[in-house]
């Protein structure tokens, strides 16, 4: 049996209080056309344009160059 998140007690992926369960509103399983409407793959099709969706953690690196990052990007858009 794979190991849930620490963070949440070592639930799986499939229990209602796992982030997914809380998110959606009970175990996903049992609940599997709102599973479906909350989840990106149902949303794209061949004609969509190329996207990525990313999941991580905060980027500490870029914290402090945020503001050098955003006048780049002012004056690039100009």
């Amino acid at each position: 049996m794979a190991q849930g998140c620490p963070r949440f007690g070592g639930v799986g992926h499939d229990d209602a209080r796992s982030p997914e369960g809380l998110w959606l509103g009970g175990k996903p399983s049992s609940i599997p056309a709102v599973a479906m409407q909350a989840s990106p793959v149902t949303w794209v099709s061949a004609d969509d344009p190329p996207f990525i969706i990313q999941h991580g953690g905060p980027s500490f690196g870029a914290a402090g160059n945020l503001d050098a990052i955003a006048a780049f990007f002012d004056r690039w858009l100009r």
